[in-house]
């Protein structure tokens, strides 16, 4: 029988490793406790680093105290508790008790990402395990020494490794999507589109977002309440976006078929792989939703393209963006983009925004207003709430100037101590707007963070809302201007573009300068200290509303698309 060491050698090895595993006992005391505390703060949805973050501090002082007492000082301590024999082995303590306590500290990070059912880590390390094993089995060269040395090589490149996937946790999911999306151009997991019908048009929607992502908002809403309404008139639509990786790859709402794939900026590029690889001839016509950068779909489709736009975002891009990226947006936008879609039709939902795009020089072969619609059977009026309540609903982002309506709040309780504001909503603002509503000391419950509600959620807020406030910095429109006036709600807003058109001052609202903090609050509390003026601004802001609904935006959408195209025939006969 072959032995893989010789008997010297292997009882060495024995006492060796008893050393290693008083190292490895004492390192992985804390981990009792690690997957218990994290699945509780995972389950609670919070943020688990901090739990692993006092555990590894933890190990990493009990590995530092076992190598010293069992590595160090081993001349001392293994011959008192294992015998004189084990002064054979005294000189490789240092070496070997490092590589385990090493060891532990990578099964620290591993037993982390376990608990939170990332199993990326498991195989790193089960794969370092097996290199490990092969090292030692083609040049231990019966040598005790090597094979200390080997564990110890192998220990370092597994804790290196694993600690940049640690410190990326939060780009790994992107990396999986990614590659999961690449390999989606060749495997058929898209939805079939429908058969040919005479009347029928087989729609594909390149947008940023669908309308069940994370950040969604009026831009979302738009396109998604349009394509629901060609499909009801037999139409075929695919939308296809980015994906916030809380949403599936594929699936159908409302009979839209949503494909997302990429992330904030990987959409565009997935957008032109599977146009080119999946969907080129399957569609009758591409709408390419503009949304601060283009798909430059005219580049790559050569089917009837519309573009559209909800508003020009060259202020918003150096409101919002670092200096060298917001120059980097305004080029696509005020540039690249009116060269590139300088024969594409394009729809916007405002006048204002439509002066906007003339100025850059974009929609030069034609750019038609189609304003956003409400469903005026959901959005209705409702009993008000029997406190004075404020709300804000939307996006939390820098632009949307949701600071402004805080601390004009701040003087509205001075005078209506029983008043609310609720805000709706999440964005990358939300951190500074709570930490803004402390510093001025408003008392608990004043001010209330919904977070993002639900459709049910956002209609009950809008009807018991005595007023609705939009500081906005830019709109393209504001549909839930509207939505709140066909709940009753009058809205004060910002005097900007989109807002300007959506709210009509001193009839289904009140227009105020931009950023001016007295005067917001000076109109919130007109509002809500005469309650006569306020009933008459409710039943004009549902008159307001009526005049839109998305049936007839819809209609007048498709409209468009049929004048272009039998156009664009007739020239061709020409």
């Amino acid at each position: 029988m072959k032995h893989f060491f010789s008997e010297e050698i292997a009882g060495q090895y024995s006492i060796i490793s008893l050393a290693g595993k008083m190292v490895y006992f004492l390192a992985t005391l804390p981990l009792i406790f690690l997957i218990t505390f994290v699945s509780r703060k995972e389950g609670l949805g919070e943020s688990s680093r901090k739990v692993f973050q006092m555990t590894f501090l933890s190990v990493l002082i009990l590995v530092s105290v076992g190598v010293f007492i069992f590595g160090f000082w081993g001349f001392f301590t293994v011959p008192f508790l294992f015998g004189q024999k084990a002064l054979s082995i005294v000189y490789l303590l240092p070496i070997y008790c490092l590589a385990v306590g090493i060891f532990a500290l990578s099964n620290t990070i591993v037993t982390y990402h376990l608990a939170k059912k990332q199993y990326l880590f498991t195989y790193v390390s089960v794969g370092a395990s097996l290199v490990l094993i092969n090292l030692i089995w083609f040049f231990h060269n019966n040598d005790i020494g090597e094979v200390a040395r080997l564990f110890l090589i192998v220990s370092w490149i597994d804790f290196a490794v694993l600690g940049i996937f640690h410190h990326l946790e939060n780009h790994l999911s992107s990396l999986r999507r990614s590659w999961r999306d690449f390999l989606g151009i060749f495997i058929n997991e898209l939805p079939k589109t429908k058969p040919e019908i005479r009347t029928a048009k087989r729609i594909l929607i390149f947008n940023w977002r669908d309308i069940t992502h994370s950040f969604a908002g009026g831009a979302e809403i738009y396109i998604h309440q349009l394509a629901k309404n060609w499909i009801k008139a037999g139409n075929h639509v695919t939308i296809f976006c980015g994906n916030d990786g809380k949403q599936l790859r594929t699936e159908t709402i409302d009979d839209i078929n949503i494909v997302r794939r990429g992330g904030f900026y990987m959409v565009y590029f997935w957008a032109f792989l599977y146009y080119i690889f999946r969907f080129r001839g399957k569609y009758d016509l591409v709408i390419d939703c503009e949304n601060g950068i283009p798909f430059f779909t005219p580049l790559y489709v050569r089917k009837p393209i519309f573009a559209v736009l909800h508003h020009v975002h060259q202020n918003i891009f150096f409101h919002s963006l670092p200096r060298p990226l917001a120059l980097i947006a305004s080029f696509l936008e005020k540039d690249l983009m009116p060269l590139v879609y300088r024969k594409i039709k394009f729809i916007t939902v405002s006048q204002s925004s439509k002066i906007e795009m003339e100025k850059l020089g974009i929609g030069k072969s034609g750019i038609e207003i189609i304003h956003n619609g409400v469903d005026l059977k959901q959005f209705i009026l409702g009993d008000k709430s029997i406190y004075p309540m404020v709300l804000y609903l939307g996006r939390l982002r820098a632009y949307k100037s949701v600071d402004v309506l805080i601390r004009a709040f701040k003087r509205v309780i001075g005078k209506y101590n029983e008043a609310i504001l609720v805000i709706a909503g999440r964005g990358d603002a939300e951190k500074y707007l709570k930490e803004l509503s402390d510093n001025l000391g408003f008392k608990k419950n004043q001010i209330i963070f919904k977070g993002k509600v639900t459709e049910k959620e956002k209609i009950k807020l809008l009807q018991s809302a005595w007023v609705l406030v939009n500081p906005s910095f830019m709109e393209g429109w504001g549909v839930v201007v509207i939505e709140a006036n066909a709940c009753g709600t009058p809205v004060i807003a910002s005097n900007v573009k989109g807002l300007c058109d959506s709210v009509r001052n001193n009839e289904s609202g009140y227009l105020v300068p931009y950023g001016d903090i007295d005067c917001f609050a000076d109109k919130i509390i007109y509002v809500l200290e005469n309650s006569e003026y306020r009933h008459r601004l409710n039943l004009e802001a549902r008159k307001w509303a009526e005049n839109f609904n998305w049936e007839n935006s819809s209609k007048k959408f498709l409209s468009f698309i049929d004048s272009d195209l039998a156009k664009e025939n007739l020239l061709n006969k020409e």
